[in-house]
């Protein structure tokens, strides 16, 4: 098994501060998806039926979200890359390094190894055959939690280690498996899907199809149970988002008056 390797209080702190200022960093991303975006993503990952977006629970909103924000291209752009051209932070600012770090990042299936209390785990990238470090609160008590299974997630690198992008799909081998015979769906052949971004889209298809999105994984940097599997209760079959249901974007507004107007 391989080892976590060791991380002051100081590097926990940066991270704790670089997740506050991403959550505000993401929101501002979020507001300029446009709407073809969630539909084009919607039915990449399963969850356009009928011309309809369907959330079968609060999770799904989350993933939603991230894969509009990384996995959907227009002239040649994703939504993070033309924010970066056109609204960059200044030099020099969390905000400015994150975003570039945004510009990084890599989808992964990572397969824990081993834990650093208060900090992170070390994991196997499934992928990638890659090794690298999570920092993660709530990951890092996998050992006593039993958080050991693989997990979808999308990772954004800050040095010597990395941290995820924001929800993080508990999967299974099984899921895996089905991911890897339905790339070559129509859904995942479009100009509006990098290549880069196929295994993404098809492993968090097959994830949510397999019931991932009820056990997702939040950050929540104000507690020491950050990640730990505390997220909304699911109501299957409710958040249908019609034109005076809640945007998906998540602003907290009816999709009319969201990204329905645009």
């Amino acid at each position: 098994m391989t080892t976590a390797p060791s991380f002051s209080s100081a590097d926990v702190e940066r991270y704790r501060r670089l997740r506050t200022v991403s959550q505000r960093l993401n929101a501002r991303i979020s507001a300029t998806v446009p709407r073809e975006a969630f539909y084009a993503i919607g039915r990449a990952i399963g969850i356009l039926r009928n011309g309809t977006l369907v959330f079968d629970d609060e999770g799904t909103k989350s993933v939603l979200m991230d894969c509009c924000i990384y996995d959907w291209m227009k002239d040649g752009k994703t939504v993070v890359q033309r924010y970066a051209e056109s609204q960059a932070p200044p030099a020099g600012t969390d905000e400015h390094y994150l975003l570039q770090a945004y510009l990084k990042a890599t989808f992964r299936i990572l397969l824990p190894q081993s834990f650093l209390p208060g900090a992170g785990a070390q994991c196997r990238d499934a992928l990638w055959k890659e090794d690298i470090f999570i920092m993660d609160l709530g990951l890092s008590q996998g050992a006593s939690t039993g958080q050991d299974s693989p997990l979808a997630a999308r990772t954004i690198p800050l040095g010597d280690c990395w941290m995820t992008s924001g929800a993080v799909l508990p999967t299974s081998s099984a899921a895996i498996a089905a991911a890897k015979q339905i790339l070559e769906h129509e859904e995942f052949q479009s100009s509006e899907i990098p290549d880069s971004s196929t295994i993404a889209l098809a492993m968090v298809r097959t994830s949510l199809k397999f019931g991932a999105a009820q056990r997702i994984r939040y950050q929540n940097i104000q507690s020491q149970s950050e990640g730990t599997g505390d997220h909304p209760t699911a109501r299957p079959g409710a958040g249908v988002a019609g034109r005076n249901s809640p945007c998906p974007c998540g602003s907290g507004k009816r999709y009319k008056r969201c990204c329905g107007a645009r």
